[in-house]
């Protein structure tokens, strides 16, 4: 598991995202990927702090990936 400075940003408003707080967010920091709702983004911790107190609809999480496992059988070298 690894974690990085991006971070998906969630709002928990009642409709879609507010444009004004869109563009807030885009002047701050790099936005990497949108859909409805959630933003994923590239930031330092303090600008992102700074950020979600600024927008109190909004909440983060750290982006986690894994790596995939290797799913192929491994034959074991007889001794």
């Amino acid at each position: 598991m690894q974690t990085s400075n991006r971070y998906i940003l969630r709002y928990e408003g009642p409709s879609t995202m507010p444009v004004n707080d869109l563009q807030s967010i885009q002047s701050q920091v790099e936005v990497l990927n949108t859909s409805r709702k959630m933003l994923l983004i590239e930031a330092a911790p303090d600008t992102l702090t700074d950020l979600l107190q600024k927008l109190p609809e909004w909440t983060a999480k750290p982006e986690i990936t894994h790596k995939i496992p290797l799913t192929q059988p491994v034959i074991e070298k007889r001794i």
